[in-house]
């Protein structure tokens, strides 16, 4: 059994988001520190000397990163600040069993 963890110090983002219906497109810029985490347990079980038999459960999580939302029409070339301290935040859970050759 063993435990897995990781840490992120830096994460940094960015998107351009066209909204068809709305003729607009938004220009997300997000930033932060020591935001994301991952965590999880594995067990292996040794089936013979070159096959293992692995659970593993995990889990991801990064905070929510602070930024600015720009946006602008497609007719206009004027960049207009929609929101200021906009964020957004991740989580991902997995699960699952896998079987581990090992040729050499």
């Amino acid at each position: 059994m063993s435990f897995l963890w990781a840490i992120c110090p830096f994460s940094y983002c960015q998107s351009l988001d066209e909204h068809i219906l709305r003729s607009l497109y938004f220009y997300d810029d997000t930033i932060d520190f020591l935001c994301g985490i991952k965590i999880g347990l594995e067990a292996s079980f040794a089936l013979n000397k070159n096959i293992s038999l692995v659970l593993f459960a995990k889990h991801m999580g990064v905070g929510t990163l602070l930024g600015s939302s720009i946006g602008r029409s497609k007719t206009e070339s004027v960049w207009t600040l929609y929101a200021s301290g906009a964020g957004a935040s991740f989580r991902e859970e997995e699960a699952g069993l896998s079987l581990r050759v090992f040729l050499f």
